[in-house]
């Protein structure tokens, strides 16, 4: 069922659940503005994106495509490689920090979850809404680490290439990456090939396991 659907059939559920997708994908693309402006690049910053508000993130197309697909995705964060304290590693945790807020944020959610699933049951609407919350969040941590331009993961790998004997490499990854990870994406969608099933399943492994401390 997309989201699109669910508008209509049950509004309130609707506005819980894409409530959640837009604090996810906020939180994420603010700490990579968080993480250049710490690393001594403001142009992020500068433009806005150093704030939760919905607004400065939302691409058009990846929001109708999280709407109607339940697959979405926000603005990419700009950043300026020779403000950087340091230019050699500072691509890279300015990438981690999108995948690692929302790791953060998905912890938080099992929390609180935890707490508060026992007094008010699982059909409580906060309840719902944390366990979306919580798995929202790890899902999209681990959708970012996938080694494919321009998703987070690319830059680790990008940057392991970027040494003489793999320059050849880096620019074929860095050139086609973008296709392969549209290509993947639509294989996934139109259920040809589940590249991404994995994701789902270690997304729930994780919430379960965290959620079995408390």
């Amino acid at each position: 069922m997309s989201l699109l659907s669910l508008m209509f059939e049950q509004p309130l559920l609707f506005l819980v659940l894409l409530a959640g997708f837009l604090l996810a994908l906020s939180f994420h693309e603010m700490s990579h503005a968080w993480a250049a402006r710490a690393l001594g690049d403001h142009t992020a910053e500068e433009q806005g994106r150093l704030t939760l508000n919905p607004l400065a993130h939302i691409d058009p197309v990846g929001f109708i495509l999280l709407l109607v697909a339940g697959f979405g995705y926000a603005k990419p964060v700009p950043y300026n490689p020779y403000r950087l304290k340091d230019a050699k590693w500072g691509p890279v945790l300015i990438a981690l920090a999108g995948p690692g807020s929302n790791l953060l944020l998905g912890l938080i959610a099992i929390i609180f979850y935890g707490w508060l699933f026992t007094s008010l049951g699982p059909n409580n609407l906060l309840v719902v809404a944390l366990w979306f919350l919580a798995k929202v969040n790890i899902a999209l941590a681990l959708f970012n680490i996938v080694p494919l331009p321009p998703l987070d993961g690319s830059k680790i790998l990008l940057h392991i290439l970027d040494r003489p004997q793999t320059r050849g490499a880096h620019r074929w990854f860095e050139q086609n990456g973008p296709y392969l990870l549209l290509l993947a994406i639509i294989l996934n969608i139109s259920n040809i090939l589940p590249v991404f099933s994995w994701i789902p399943i270690l997304s729930d492994q994780i919430f379960k396991g965290i959620l079995a401390w408390f």
